[in-house]
């Protein structure tokens, strides 16, 4: 007989301390959940212990895309948990290209990232996504 194991392999990245950023993203009401706080100026804080999967796009998983990518999963985790109406996508997505610029991805660079992201992330706002079919192929 075997035994089974129980374990976790899920994320890639764990955020050390608390990070906050201003968005454009502005729910009609705070968001709270034990690691995202989404208020109505757009102002999202995460919490440390948060874990994410990091950057999924082809050919830039780099460090300058880190940053981008935390604020980007976090949002779309809000959508998936249906605390977020998916209309925020757009401004969501365009926040993704404005970090990966503020964090020295060229403009070209910024650019792709910004389509493939814009075009193959509506199915990571699915609320019946569970994350063990949402990680990214790495």
């Amino acid at each position: 007989m075997t035994r089974r194991i129980a374990y976790k392999n899920a994320y890639r990245f764990h955020l050390k301390a608390d990070y906050s950023i201003d968005t454009p993203v502005r729910p009609e009401e705070t968001i709270k959940t034990n690691y995202l706080t989404l208020e109505p100026s757009g102002h999202l804080t995460i919490r440390a212990g948060y874990a994410w999967d990091g950057p999924c796009v082809p050919g830039v998983d780099t460090e300058s895309f880190i940053r981008a990518a935390l604020v980007h999963d976090a949002l779309f985790q809000l959508i998936r948990a249906m605390r977020l109406d998916d209309v925020h996508r757009d401004a969501i997505d365009a926040l993704l290209k404005e970090i990966c610029r503020e964090d020295g991805i060229g403009l070209l660079k910024s650019w792709y990232i910004h389509q493939m992201v814009h075009h193959f992330s509506l199915p990571f706002s699915d609320p019946a996504l569970t994350h063990a079919n949402a990680v990214c192929a790495k």
